[in-house]
């Protein structure tokens, strides 16, 4: 049994688990129609405009990183 496990590790944490995180994030590109490229510049002008925090608040960047 745990060499049949081992086994069933290696192809999915192998090349299987490539191809499949690349397929997702291509698939996620499509259907988001590529948001994380259309709008990088809007991005950081977001991040550099509230580089302080109100106070009891967070800045742009510890909203993002949440």
């Amino acid at each position: 049994m745990p060499d049949f496990l081992s086994f069933i590790n290696e192809i999915l944490w192998g090349s299987v688990m490539i191809y499949l995180l690349l397929g997702a994030g291509i698939w996620f590109s499509w259907q988001t129609r590529g948001i994380q490229f259309r709008y990088v510049r809007k991005f950081g002008r977001s991040l550099k405009k509230s580089l302080h925090p109100q106070p009891g608040g967070l800045t742009s960047f510890q909203a993002l990183c949440t």
